[in-house]
This record gives C-alpha cells, sequence and structure tokens, in this order.
C-alpha cells in the first residue's frame, strides 16, 4: 500500500543474501512499498531478479555508508506515509505489522508506534552456549526513564510516519552501534510514544557472521559518549538521577554498556 496512509518497508544489507531473501519473504503479502538498499555491495543478478520477483524496490550505495545512511536513502524514497525498518538478518511477524501499521494509521501521524516481539540468540550469545534460546521481548510503556537511559525495543518493533523522519532529521548518520536509540530520542521530543501489545518483530543475534554496526562495547562507548554530548542536558532534566548516574558511569567505563536484550 502506498500513498496517504501506505507503509515503506527499508531493508539495509551489507550482502548476506540468503538471510535478505528470508527477511523478504517473511513480510505480509499485499501492496507494501519494500526497499531494500544495498551498502557498498553489488547483488548479484541471482538476487536482483529474487528481489524483483519478491516485489521489492533495489538501491544501491557504491561505497559502503553504514547503516544510518541505508536508511535514510531508504525513507528518502518511500512512497507510503509510514515507515517500518526491517534489518536484513531479522524477521517480520507479519499479523502483528499489520496490526502496528492499522493502529498507526489512526493517530493522524501524531505518534510514533511501537510494539513487541521475539529475540532469538544463537551459539554463544544464548544462555545456553551451543543452542537457540527463543523468548518473548515485551516493550516497556513509553517513560523517559526507560528511552533515556537505552533502547526500548529493537528496530524492526516500530512504525512511524515518513513526516516524523523528516521533522527529526533522520537517522544520524555519525552514529551506527545506537543510532536507532539516538533516533527515537529525538522523535520523543517531537511526538508521543504509543506501545501496542502485539508482536512485530524476530530479532536474531549470534546467527550470521558480519554486522552492519561492528565495533563491540568501545564503538558502543564512543557513541554514547556523543549522544551525552548531544542531549546529556535534555535527559538530565527528563530522567531521575540514578537512572541518569547509571547512564553516565556507562559512558565512563565504569559498567558495561552492552548488556543482555
Amino acid at each position: 500500500m502506498t500513498g496517504s496512509d501506505g507503509l515503506t518497508v527499508v531493508v539495509p544489507t551489507i550482502g548476506r543474501w540468503a538471510l535478505l531473501e528470508r527477511a523478504l519473504r517473511s513480510l505480509p503479502p499485499g501492496s507494501l512499498d519494500v526497499v531494500v538498499v544495498a551498502d557498498g555491495v553489488r547483488p548479484p543478478r541471482s538476487v536482483r531478479r529474487r528481489i524483483d520477483a519478491l516485489g521489492a524496490r533495489l538501491l544501491e550505495h557504491d561505497v559502503r555508508r553504514g547503516l544510518s545512511a541505508a536508511r535514510n536513502t531508504g525513507i528518502r524514497t518511500a512512497q507510503g506515509a509510514w515507515i517500518h525498518c526491517l534489518d536484513d538478518d531479522d524477521r517480520v511477524l507479519p499479523r502483528g505489522l499489520r496490526q502496528l501499521h492499522a493502529a498507526a494509521r489512526e493517530t493522524a501521524r501524531e505518534a510514533v508506534l511501537y510494539g513487541d516481539g521475539i529475540v532469538v540468540r544463537y551459539g554463544t550469545l544464548s544462555i545456553a552456549p551451543g543452542k537457540t534460546e527463543r523468548r518473548i521481548w515485551r516493550s516497556p510503556d513509553f517513560s523517559w526513564d526507560v528511552l533515556g537511559v537505552r533502547n526500548p525495543a529493537p528496530v524492526g518493533c516500530y512504525v512511524h510516519s515518513r513526516d516524523a523522519w523528516e521533522r527529526a532529521g533522520g537517522f544520524d548518520e555519525r552514529l551506527e552501534a545506537i543510532a536507532d536509540w539516538e533516533y527515537w530520542i529525538r522523535l520523543a521530543l517531537r511526538l508521543p510514544f504509543r506501545r501496542v501489545p502485539v508482536p512485530v518483530y524476530e530479532y536474531h543475534l549470534g546467527m550470521a557472521p558480519g554486522s552492519m554496526t561492528l565495533g563491540g562495547e568501545e564503538k558502543f562507548r564512543r557513541e554514547l559518549c556523543r549522544v551525552l554530548e548531544i542531549h546529556g542536558a535534555m535527559l538530565r532534566s527528563r530522567v531521575s538521577g540514578p537512572a541518569y548516574d547509571r547512564l553516565v558511569r556507562k559512558s565512563r567505563g565504569e559498567i558495561p554498556v552492552l548488556m543482555r536484550a
């Protein structure tokens, strides 16, 4: 569905073609506007045919520009009024996405909607190393004590309007590891957030090599310091003292930045 109530799904990829196809096949059937953004990789002809057969448009960056830039490129060309971001190694839960989109259409583009999901951990990232672990992710209701210190939900749990993306200035292309969290902070300064208690997204950790946000603990800490430079005064005024102090301690390396979801 395109136009005034349509939904555009933006799928950045760094060339994990089998996973990309799985992600695209998870989308609900219908008239979605689906945009694949190949970030510094050139899809082979067979992949191009599959992308086209699955009803998606393909955009390409000649050089690697990063996850935030890839999302912005896709959203910039969106034919729908509503935006959903799907990572190439994850999957949509189609019924939940339809419900979230329906709820979003009732808001007249004046809210950010987010739902729940399923976290799937593989190998050493699971509680029982070497095995696959699945569990429900129940996103918390909105509060600054949550959003002000961590990302409440994976990026694929959200639907928001393209108008909101324009008002917030898009994803910050200087950030990757915590770019979606910083983006939600800017959106929350402009629009209310509303949780819809339906499972929307299947978030996979540790299944495949490669990542669009490589860098680990140190990269997260550097980016957290930048977020505090930009938003620190505002967050201090909205977040409770203990929660804000914990965020500062993370930026200083006194406690781990990377926490289990």
